[in-house]
């Protein structure tokens, strides 16, 4: 059965054109450290597990490092002073949500625009020489994002990855008034991108800092007005900016994607009982359970192990478009792994699934039994009259180079391609 999974990966790739779309990508933009696990916790006693926030010194990084390899979790932490917390390492690279998923969705042939509050010189010099920003020249206009800068700050991130690339602690530098909505001007003059775009995805919330429940209601009134369907990458944060995100942002999208951490922080919120290694038929239950929320037509689900998608039953893609999207997006996260470089569209044709394997099919047999349908195992589709259901297995490299990033390309680019 994995081999006809192998055939459906290749299958997913094999079009000899896909149409150009228009995506606007926000907030969240930093350039990223990567810093290997035994830089900082080599010669040193076993830590306290806990998740410190916000990390200020190593002994704190230690303890959120020993929690995340115990809970084999992806965390996103806030930090202070990484400069004076983490050794010397000089490769950057592009990071945040916006911005990763702004230069892959770039190099495989989208139109790119990308907003965020806060744009430098030094960011905007790693970002794809092709797209570009939203700027107020009389009225909105776009242009390339190295012509946009607007400050001399940066946001800086370090990644550390963990049991051996199974998952990572990421480490979230501070950006001073950061705020996960549009400013002024371009609220004003919003309307003209609105016409513009296919599709909007937006992540960042859980950097909001100060008054963040003025600034999250202010973005639950701006999204309201937006009539692109959107897409939220959904990162952990803290309680209360997640009680306030399911009750005034969350039913502003159409979409939502969801890590397995963020999968089982949801699902506590919405007071579902889920395993601690999230299941299929918990994800299930969790997606069915987010459609019931306003606008959501559209939830998908991450895991190491598998990814679900639900939709509702009207959602206007079939099921196996949703399929197929996901496999090909899956790819280019499984590139990205291998090389530690978001791909290229001609190097991920070239190299397709060499050296990588297909995940075990245990959670699609799991599906499989909930939904009662028995080929479910072989299509990974079903359509009913409640819901349309999709799952893959996912496509695994055994050495990753990279580990933070991948859900973005998987998760951005799976909405991207079933529309183009």
């Amino acid at each position: 059965m994995k081999d006809k999974w192998r055939t459906k990966y290749r299958k997913s790739l094999d079009r000899d054109s896909r149409k150009q779309v228009n995506i606007l990508t926000g907030f969240d933009l930093a350039l990223e450290t990567h810093i290997d696990a035994e830089k900082v916790t080599k010669n040193t006693n076993q830590p306290e597990s806990e998740i410190v926030e916000p990390v200020k010194s190593i002994g704190q990084l230690r303890s959120c490092i020993a929690h995340c390899n115990e809970n084999e979790q992806n965390r996103s932490v806030k930090a202070r002073n990484l400069h004076e917390i983490l050794p010397e390492e000089s490769k950057k690279r592009i990071g945040g949500g916006a911005g990763v998923s702004a230069n892959f969705l770039s190099n495989t042939g989208n139109y790119v625009a990308i907003y965020t509050p806060v744009l430098s010189e030094e960011v905007t010099n790693r970002l794809n020489d092709n797209i570009v920003s939203p700027m107020l020249d009389g009225k909105i206009v776009l242009k390339r994002a190295t012509e946009c800068t607007n400050s001399d700050r940066t946001k800086k991130d370090a990644v550390i990855k963990l049991n051996n690339g199974n998952n990572y602690l990421k480490l979230s530098g501070k950006m001073q008034g950061f705020g996960p909505y549009f400013r002024s001007g371009v609220e004003e003059s919003f309307s003209h991108l609105d016409k513009e775009m296919d599709r909007i995805i937006l992540s960042g919330f859980q950097e909001t800092e100060g008054n963040y429940e003025s600034k999250l209601i202010k973005s639950s009134q701006q999204l309201e007005k937006i009539e692109t369907e959107k897409h939220l990458e959904y990162v952990t944060m803290s309680q209360e900016k997640r009680q306030l995100m399911i009750e005034e942002v969350i039913p502003k999208f159409e979409s939502i994607s969801l890590d397995e951490a963020g999968a089982k922080e949801l699902a506590e919120e919405l007071e579902i009982q889920v395993e601690n290694r999230l299941s299929a038929e918990d994800a299930l239950k969790l997606g069915k359970a987010l459609l019931d929320i306003e606008k959501i037509k559209r939830c998908h689900i991450q895991t190491y192990r598998y990814q679900i998608c639900v939709t509702s039953a009207d959602y206007r893609i079939e099921a196996s478009k949703i399929r197929d999207a996901m496999l090909y997006a899956q790819i280019y996260s499984t590139a990205m792994a291998e090389t530690g470089s978001i791909p290229e569209e001609e190097n991920v044709q070239k190299s397709g699934l060499d050296g990588k394997h297909v995940h075990r099919l245990d959670p699609l047999e799991d599906m499989a039994d909930h939904l009662d349908k028995e080929r479910f195992v072989e299509t990974g589709v079903y359509s009913g009259s409640e819901i349309k259901a999709v799952a893959i297995p996912t496509l695994i490299e055994e050495d990753p180079k990279r580990v933070d990033g991948l859900r973005t390309v998987s998760s951005s680019g799976a909405f991207t391609e079933e529309i183009r």
